[in-house]
């Protein structure tokens, strides 16, 4: 009896370790703000600090893995965040990324004043996610009937594909880098978030709040990796593509360099920024700064 209970007591406590060992996934996109995380998978200071990361293909799989407990963490925008905080209030942003200055954006195979006069529009898009607010900024700005929209639900991934078809009034919401192959294809960028004043658009990492209190050191020193691959991304440019480039389809330089100046770092975000925040109802209590 004794011996048995020495097994159980020895099962109860290597199986304790073992789950204490295991990595935290961070679910993450092609999103040219979230390439730090990128950098420090591939230089090993994610692992090094107890994480993992799971590539997804849009914003809505990182929020599905999220809801699904498939992943720990989610990089998100706001958008992305607020969905979760129906299904768990504890959830929270614990890191920021970037602000979009022009990474987000509409491009159409028309001009603007074309768009503007027709009667039909076919709209292609990641429906559940931030483009659906940039939508709505660019329908407002422009005051567009929205009755004479037509909804393609698109995977950003899958945008490559979409070819120029000049019978049709067509509009594409998405988000750097998966605009590259588009612009290749004739379609030319007619609004973003740069020229959109009123749309804020801030990219993060979010988990609940156990899960930061349990691994806040890890969290920590995921921030110090985090400052560290933005640092670089901007003292070394070319050195930083060179470790990213596979996760953003092997863009060349140039365009890299052209996306990257399309958000704006806000990693160390100032009281300011925070106040923006609030005011858009986002908790910013636990973002590690």
């Amino acid at each position: 009896m004794r011996l048995v209970l020495l097994l159980i007591i020895f099962l109860w406590f290597s199986t304790g370790c073992t789950e204490e060992k295991k990595p935290l996934k961070i679910a993450a996109n092609q999103w040219i703000g979230y390439t730090p995380l990128f950098y420090a998978y591939e230089k090993g200071w994610l692992e090094e600090n107890g994480f993992s990361l799971q590539f997804v293909s849009s914003l809505s799989e990182s929020l599905n893995l999220y809801h699904t407990h498939t992943v720990d963490i989610m990089t998100s925008t706001q958008y992305e965040y607020f969905k979760a905080k129906k299904h768990n209030h504890e959830i929270s942003p614990v890191l920021l990324f970037d602000r979009s200055n022009g990474g987000d954006m509409i491009l159409s195979n028309k001009t603007l004043p074309e768009i503007l006069k027709s009667k039909k529009i076919d709209i292609y898009m990641e429906q559940d996610s931030i483009n659906i607010l940039l939508l709505n900024a660019f329908v407002k700005a422009n005051h567009l009937d929205s009755k004479n929209f037509i909804y393609h639900e698109t995977n950003p991934y899958d945008l490559k594909t979409l070819g120029e078809d000049n019978t049709k009034d067509i509009l594409v919401i998405t988000y750097a880098p998966y605009h590259g192959p588009l612009l290749k294809h004739g379609y030319k960028i007619i609004e973003s978030t740069k020229s959109l004043k009123t749309l804020l658009v801030i990219d993060m990492l979010c988990t609940n709040k156990k899960t930061l209190d349990t691994h806040k050191e890890q969290f920590v020193q995921l921030k110090k990796a985090i400052d560290k691959a933005i640092k670089i991304s901007k003292k070394d440019p070319k050195a930083y593509y060179s470790v990213i480039k596979s996760y953003l389809d092997h863009i060349d330089f140039k365009t890299f360099t052209e996306d990257i100046h399309s958000i704006l770092w806000v990693n160390n975000a100032d009281k300011e920024l925070l106040k923006i925040l609030q005011s858009h109802h986002i908790d910013t209590r636990y973002i590690i700064r």
